[in-house]
């Protein structure tokens, strides 16, 4: 049999089982109706997915089984992205501008055919102006009057989600995604007599809105609820006005679990920045370092570190393992290297050591860094300030979120 679902991937289902009479009548030989409860995850695929109901009868302890499919539809639309083609001048005089919106639900998956997209501009006129999906996809024309000096704005309107593209010039730094190897910050440390006290520090997530219309700016958060489970994103979605600033708390958009990385994607360009910093006395704070982030994972990286001591975080965006190899190079040509595999959606952090004399703590040059994966992973220096010197070349320690990480402990180099 098939059971049709009208709800929307990530909502609860409830299709009736009326013509699937597992047990026809009770002990009492009075008639029964049997009903099934189907609950589906947010990030459940539009599709036919196979069931197996099994009944078991509560007098007799007698087992049946029967075979359904669900079939699961598009929901309702969640986000709209939009991207345009190559201006082109008309006869007239006025620019065509080709515009695509796609449509898709909560899942990430296209709503289908029956999503109706209705586009606007103040600069200029859509034609058509109000457009059915075609496999999550509405397609339209831009035509404005070049030269006015106001880029044009155009706006798609799909009910419940709203989709804004910008047409002029993109400032320097913004981009419409940006990727970040997060950290929480640490708490203060109580000084030794062999090491001084360090403050706290918080990292923060910084967006910018360079230009002069609304963006819609969405958040993927990628936590460690659980030890040893397997990382789980939250969405945080951020409106940003017209040249408008937003500065976020990254323990705050992982509710405190540990952090492993993080995604900003946005319908516009803004600017995401990283910034680390130092928790002083009083309230006050101090900025340590920031960081832009990657506009997309890579899977070969290559850094000249100055400092004394510095922490490169590694996070694996990917659905599988990646493994990677960290190499050290000191500028008397001594190297160390170790191989590391992080799992999907997990981070790691590396501390590197910089040269030194034996004994002494004056740097005796520049320290390259390698990073080189399987598959593409986001890997960036941390903004914090380096540690005090004390080691020659090396990967000092190498951990997780998760906890230690098996493959580099058994790669681990220490101090030489």
């Amino acid at each position: 049999m098939t059971l049709g679902v009208s709800a929307p991937a990530g909502i609860l289902a409830r299709p009736a089982l009326g013509d699937l009479d597992i047990f026809a009548h009770d002990a009492h030989g009075a008639s029964v109706s049997s009903a099934l409860s189907v609950f589906t995850r947010t990030d459940l695929k539009p599709g036919l997915y196979p069931l197996v109901v099994t009944a078991r009868q509560g007098l007799t302890g007698r087992v049946r089984t029967a075979r359904a499919t669900l079939i699961v539809r598009p929901g309702a639309a969640s986000v709209v992205t939009m991207q345009s083609g190559r201006a082109t001048k008309r006869a007239d005089g006025l620019m065509s501008v080709p515009v695509v919106a796609r449509v898709s639900d909560r899942s990430g998956s296209a709503v289908g055919d029956v999503a109706s997209v209705t586009f606007s501009a103040p600069e200029g006129a859509l034609q058509p102006g109000v457009v059915t999906t075609r496999g999550g996809v509405a397609r339209t024309t831009l035509l404005y009057v070049p030269g006015t000096g106001t880029p044009p704005v155009v706006t798609a309107d799909a009910s419940t989600a709203l989709g804004t593209l910008y047409l002029g010039p993109i400032p320097a730094g913004a981009s419409r995604e940006r990727w970040f190897a997060a950290g929480s910050g640490r708490p203060a440390l109580k000084g030794t007599r062999s090491t001084p006290a360090s403050p706290a520090v918080s990292e923060n997530l910084a967006l910018r809105n360079p230009l002069p219309v609304q963006a819609h700016v969405r958040v993927l958060v990628y936590t460690a609820p659980t030890p040893g489970a397997a990382g789980q994103a939250r969405v945080i979605t951020i409106p940003l006005g017209p040249n408008g600033t937003v500065v976020e708390r990254f323990g705050a958009l992982g509710l405190g679990y540990p952090l492993i990385g993080v995604d900003v994607q946005s319908d516009t360009p803004v600017i995401a920045t990283r910034v680390a910093r130092r928790i002083l006395a009083h309230g006050k704070t101090s900025v340590l370092g920031t960081t832009r982030g990657l506009g997309a994972p890579h899977r070969v990286y290559r850094y000249t570190l100055t400092g004394a001591r510095t922490t490169i975080d590694l996070y694996n965006p990917g659905a599988a393992p990646a493994r990677v190899t960290l190499s050290a190079t000191g500028q008397g040509r001594s190297s160390k290297s170790i191989r590391l595999t992080l799992a999907a959606h997990d981070s790691a952090r590396a501390d590197v050591g910089s040269p030194v004399k034996p004994g002494g703590v004056r740097a005796l040059g520049a320290l390259v860094v390698s990073v080189v994966a399987d598959r593409a992973v986001v890997v960036e220096v941390d903004p914090t300030p380096a540690l005090p010197a004390g080691a020659r070349p090396a990967f000092s320690s190498c951990i997780g979120v998760r906890g230690p990480l098996p493959t580099c402990a058994r790669h681990h180099v220490g101090p030489s």
